[in-house]
């Protein structure tokens, strides 16, 4: 897979997260087991394609030379969205990532 398809992958992946994310109760606290058995995959590793491609190397990650490692206080907006309490926060954190930072690479 080249980094390109990567990218595009990436942004599916997350598009498939958010839509299901959208139908949940705004105020249930956040459950990545829900999420994973309802659409088989979460926001890890192991699922985005960017880290699948540098076998979670993350110095070799696009996002990570953009915007920072995905941990932390990097500025990498993916933090904000593992740190979500609600599925209401996670989404809005979730669209956040993806438009701001996703969207730009």
């Amino acid at each position: 897979m080249t980094e390109k398809q990567a990218i595009k992958e990436t942004k599916a992946h997350w598009r498939r997260m958010i839509k299901w994310a959208k139908k949940q109760d705004t105020d249930v606290d956040v459950d990545s087991n829900d999420m994973y058995r309802a659409i088989g995959e979460y926001w890890v590793g192991d699922f985005c394609p960017l880290c699948v491609l540098v076998e979670e190397k993350c110095y070799n990650c696009i996002l990570f030379n953009k915007f920072g490692k995905c941990s932390g206080n990097s500025g990498n907006l993916w933090v904000t969205v593992g740190l979500s309490i609600t599925w209401g926060e996670w989404v809005i954190n979730a669209e956040r990532f993806y438009k701001e930072q996703l969207c730009k690479l």
